[in-house]
């Protein structure tokens, strides 16, 4: 396949993914200023997509530009390559897609665990509450036991006496 097709064919798998084609890619891997954080080679392979639509768009638009002075075979590897990098999910779009999805689930399950430990500890925080709670009235009980049976001993004693 000459690159004029390949470009073709992969201009048409990115108008089936996004309605507009290659620019369209272009357009969406713009959109993610991360990218080259989040995948390798991501600029590279967004400057390789520039280069291969100017020199499409060279050689469908001037008459000086055709295939055989504006690229070569290696040229057309490298899209039909990408192609099929598209085909297993292996593009630089996807790729991003699956690192930012890996870090929403990460930071979900931390979040949960988060939470379960805010509530465990709120819910020892409150039993602990609850039984230094019950303990103190335990205590003032039996104080306020001890007070009236020496109240009533000590009446039941001094009336023993005088009689």
């Amino acid at each position: 396949m000459g690159f004029l097709s390949a470009y073709k064919h992969l201009d048409n798998l990115c108008r089936d993914i996004n309605g507009v084609g290659v620019s369209g890619y272009i357009s969406d891997m713009e959109k993610k200023p991360d990218g080259n954080l989040k995948v390798a080679n991501w600029k590279n392979d967004y400057q390789k997509l520039k280069q291969y639509r100017h020199i499409r768009n060279q050689i469908a638009h001037e008459t000086y530009a055709d295939e055989s002075n504006m690229c070569t075979e290696t040229d057309a590897v490298w899209v039909e390559g990408f192609y099929s990098r598209i085909m297993t999910q292996t593009d630089p779009l996807a790729l991003y897609r699956k690192a930012t999805e890996q870090v929403s689930v990460k930071k979900k399950t931390d979040n949960t665990v988060n939470m379960q430990n805010v509530r465990e500890s709120t819910k020892s925080s409150s039993n602990n509450f609850s039984r230094s709670y019950n303990v103190g009235w335990i205590v003032a009980i039996i104080v306020a036991i001890i007070v009236v049976t020496a109240f009533i001993l000590h009446k039941f004693l001094l009336s023993e006496v005088l009689s």
